[in-house]
């Protein structure tokens, strides 16, 4: 089998308009980030929010949460708003607003007096911080 490749070249000072993450990936991914971030701060849990370690560790768990299969089209969605590609994506829920929903308290996989952190993407199971961090799907 042979591929065909065509290489395109950004223009200088566009990539903004152009770069498909760009256009909109990295928008919900530092949403993410920062309502991560934010629960840290405002739930008092115990995580050096602003270690380097941490820092990568937290990124890393974001990006677990971005390759589930719930945001394929998410990413179709960058490619298609940048002009990449012509094929638009099905319409697809906020992946902010599906991990961290309004008022949710219950947990489904932790100890009764942990809160939830975050509603996971892959399993749709509310996970505490703890569960989040130690990263049980793998």
């Amino acid at each position: 089998m042979q591929l065909k490749v065509e290489l395109l070249t950004i223009p200088p000072k566009t990539t903004s308009r152009v770069q498909p993450l760009d256009v909109y990936g990295f928008r919900p991914w530092k949403r993410y980030f920062r309502m991560c971030s934010k629960r840290v701060l405002i739930d008092m849990i115990d995580f050096e929010l602003f270690h380097r370690e941490n820092c990568i560790m937290l990124q890393s768990l974001v990006f677990r949460q971005f390759t589930s299969h719930r945001d394929t089209n998410l990413w179709k969605y960058s490619f298609y708003k940048s002009g990449c590609s012509d094929e638009k994506p099905d319409v697809f829920p906020d992946p902010v607003e599906f991990a961290f929903p309004k008022n949710a308290l219950y947990r489904d996989r932790c100890e009764p007096r942990k809160r939830q952190f975050v509603r996971c993407s892959w399993c749709k199971d509310n996970l505490c911080f703890d569960c989040f961090v130690t990263n049980y799907h793998n």
